[in-house]
């Protein structure tokens, strides 16, 4: 005799699903009247428990497919903006590096202006 972690299937449930667990629909099978069915009523609804199953499992892939889809999104995501941002950071960083060697070198504003298209207040405030 075989039993069931599911209770709540009803010999007619692969028919009525609805929303699981749909209480109105589906019946809780005690052990005693699972042992006490007929071949086809045991039949019947050991189908049912596998419809049940089945249709548990797909919400269950689905549920998880989701989850990795949007983990995925969101790493592909993250990931694109840290690269700019430290591309940016990069690039100023560069550029500071650049002026403050201009102005140890002794170029002028102007030309460092030109070179760098930084205004003369942004020059200051690079040491």
């Amino acid at each position: 005799m075989r039993y069931t972690e599911e209770p709540y299937i009803s010999l007619g449930s692969k028919r009525n699903f609805g929303t699981l667990p749909n209480k109105d629909l589906l019946i809780n099978h005690s052990e005693a009247e699972i042992a006490s069915f007929t071949h086809t009523e045991l039949k019947e609804y050991e189908d049912s428990l596998k419809a049940y199953r089945d249709i548990k499992n797909s919400l269950d892939t689905a549920k998880d497919e989701g989850r990795a889809e949007g983990m995925a999104k969101g790493m592909a995501e993250g990931m694109a903006k840290g690269l700019a941002k430290g591309l940016a950071e990069g690039r100023v960083e560069t550029l500071n590096k650049m002026v403050s060697e201009m102005k140890r070198e002794g170029l002028g504003y102007d030309l460092i202006e030109k070179l760098t298209g930084l205004t003369q207040k942004d020059i200051d405030a690079i040491p």
